[in-house]
């Protein structure tokens, strides 16, 4: 587990913000209350795909929350989510593995390709 909190910090502050309880939260993924406390807290490790999902639609994150949240979690787990295709999966781990070995080039041309694909 992470020693930050990125994916618990985002989940409670996207949870207050909708005025969603523990107990909303928990229900939601059939979980306990404690165990949405503790991962809120970086006490557990970010809850599944599938779960994660499950708690923007039912708390109401919009799609672009839900992905922000989504890839807290990876960040966290040190994973890449599924992957629909085996070739995404491969270049998303080849990206991590490289990550602190980019230049600022290489960067602002990932940022680039990213803004591209988002915006279309």
């Amino acid at each position: 587990m992470a020693t930050n909190n990125v994916f618990g910090d985002m989940l409670r502050r996207l949870r207050v913000k909708y005025n969603k309880r523990l107990s909303d939260a928990a229900a939601s993924i059939n979980v306990s209350l404690v165990h949405v406390s503790d991962v809120e807290r970086g006490k557990r490790n970010p809850f599944r795909s599938d779960q994660i999902g499950l708690l923007g639609i039912e708390l109401g994150f919009s799609n672009s929350e839900l992905r922000e949240l989504k890839e807290a979690a990876m960040m966290v787990r040190g994973t890449v989510i599924e992957s629909t295709r085996p070739a995404q999966a491969k270049a998303a781990y080849s990206l991590a593995r490289m990550w602190d070995s980019l230049t600022d080039q290489q960067l602002n041309e990932i940022r680039r390709v990213v803004r591209d694909e988002e915006s279309e």
